[in-house]
């Protein structure tokens, strides 16, 4: 009996495993996609909004303080979009990488097929740039041309 995963189509370029990005390995950004935001956010110079007391006994004031950390993020990142978009393939126990063009990222969930909107298989001329913009200012060597790729994810 097999295992059955997760398809995945997306616009970018398979990094494998073992690959050490700007905000890998740093404590402070952690290891997945959330690293790679909060990196930009250090990055970019993202002044955050006092940090809500997560310890707070619940409360409205205290939940106003939440939603208010976050929407300032959310808003931040809205007008600062990060130009790329690590996905993970292979499986979540042992995770290969790809960086790839935010927004062409689509998936089937095992057992349920789906459909691809045609018009989201087409890349703006500003979107590449971005990309390759952005794996040269930040020394992430290229080790291949940006394409489709088609590859399988597990997670438990």
């Amino acid at each position: 009996m097999g295992v059955s995963t997760n398809a995945h189509l997306a616009y970018g370029i398979d990094f494998g495993e073992d690959v050490e990005f700007p905000w890998s390995g740093d404590e402070e950004y952690g290891s997945d996609a959330n690293a790679l935001e909060e990196w930009w956010k250090a990055t970019k110079g993202f002044k955050d909004v006092t940090e809500p007391d997560w310890d707070a006994e619940g409360s409205d004031e205290k939940l106003n303080a939440i939603r208010a950390y976050y929407a300032h993020g959310e808003k931040w990142l809205r007008a600062n979009p990060i130009p790329v978009e690590l996905v993970k393939h292979c499986s979540g126990g042992y995770p290969m990488f790809i960086l790839a063009v935010p927004g062409t990222n689509m998936w089937a969930n095992r057992g349920d097929p789906a459909s691809i909107d045609v018009s989201r298989l087409v890349i703006s001329f500003d979107q590449g740039v971005a990309f390759t913009e952005f794996l040269s200012v930040y020394g992430i060597e290229q080790p291949k041309k940006l394409s489709w790729l088609l590859f399988s994810y597990w997670d438990q």
